[in-house]
């Protein structure tokens, strides 16, 4: 009886399943490793190296106390916190349904201010979709959180 794989190919075949299932866990351990603890107040995007407030504003109800919120940042150890924008705050949502927050938690429910492309500021949710795979949804508020960016 002939088979239909070599000597040598069978003995291969169980060692590279073992080392694909030794890379995957470690491929998506590197993965997670998206956001890292910069300090107890403030954690670093690895890929931008944007850092992010860790600790949310209370509910802000105008773009006047948005703004307040972020000048009274501003007079600590950096100067230049700014609104994140629609984009950097929808990743931020995205990362984080995807597991690859690494040891950071942060709350994510609730609306929050950004700036949009066109240049407004606007404060809304980012809601679970109903399509397969991690998809959100914008839903406008009027008012929200803020989670300062910088740079």
């Amino acid at each position: 009886m002939t088979l239909p794989y070599s000597r040598r190919q069978l003995v291969l075949l169980p060692l590279l399943i073992f080392c694909f299932l030794l890379l995957v866990p470690l491929t998506a351990a590197l993965a997670e490793a998206r956001f890292k603890m910069q300090s107890d107040s403030v954690f670093l995007d690895t890929k931008t190296g944007a850092m992010w407030q860790l600790e949310r504003s209370r509910k802000i109800r105008s773009v006047e106390q948005a703004y307040a919120f972020l000048n009274s940042l501003n007079e600590g150890q950096y100067d230049d916190w700014r609104m994140p924008t629609d984009k950097e705050l929808a990743e931020l949502f995205l990362l984080f349904d995807l597991r690859q927050n690494g040891d950071v938690e942060i709350k994510l429910d609730g609306s929050y201010w950004h700036h949009q492309e066109n240049g407004d500021i606007s404060a809304g949710s980012w809601e679970l979709g109903d399509e397969c795979g991690p998809s959100r949804v914008f839903f406008p508020a009027k008012y929200g959180y803020l989670r300062a960016i910088r740079p």
